[in-house]
């Protein structure tokens, strides 16, 4: 029993950490995020210099931000946060890694879009910002939850697939037995 208790504990603690390295990568990405909007806005499509609501400045420079933003975030999970999760680091592991990444940091950000939106309207006085806020904190565990136990879960070596179906005989036999013994001991009627 202390066995399976410094198990879990262990597992705890590493579920921790990962969820520290990952809030710390957010905010790095969030930091992408900006930066990337800022330069795309201020020197590749100038908002001063285009008509006033151009596509290009109000949803192809986010979408280039938020994907760059994707992207930093991902090279920090796979090569950092969970490398240890990676059995073999090469193109064709980081691509297919890469891709339900994508799709769901995506969609993920439309949750958050729509819980802003239901925060804007539960709560009128707030501002954009104080509802990106508290959204950010809704899908940041949604984001994490689906990248430790989803993309990036925890395979099991050979070695503990083996040890797994051992165990799972040796109790199936010691319930056979047990049947066994239950129903040689029953009194003859």
């Amino acid at each position: 029993m202390i066995h399976k208790g410094k198990e879990l504990w262990g597992k705890l603690w590493h579920t921790l950490l990962n969820l520290l390295k990952f809030s710390s990568s957010s905010l790095l990405g969030t930091f992408v995020d900006l930066g990337v909007l800022w330069a795309l806005t201020t020197y590749i499509f100038p908002e001063h210099r285009l008509p006033e609501g151009d596509a290009r400045v109000w949803y192809l420079s986010p979408a280039i931000s938020f994907e760059m933003a994707a992207l930093a975030n991902f090279c920090i999970s796979y090569f950092y946060i969970w490398k240890d999760r990676i059995s073999h680091i090469s193109t064709k592991s980081f691509f297919r890694h890469f891709l339900p990444y994508n799709l769901s940091t995506t969609g993920v950000f439309l949750v958050k879009l729509a819980v802003m939106n239901v925060l804007s309207s539960l709560f009128s006085s707030w501002s954009p910002v104080g509802c990106n806020f508290v959204a950010l904190f809704v899908t940041g565990g949604l984001n994490f939850a689906i990248n430790e136990w989803g993309i990036f879960h925890k395979r099991k070596t050979p070695q503990e697939q083996l040890e797994e179906q051992l165990e799972g005989s040796l109790n199936e036999e010691h319930t056979a037995n047990n049947n066994c013994k239950h129903t040689d001991n029953a009194p003859e009627r």
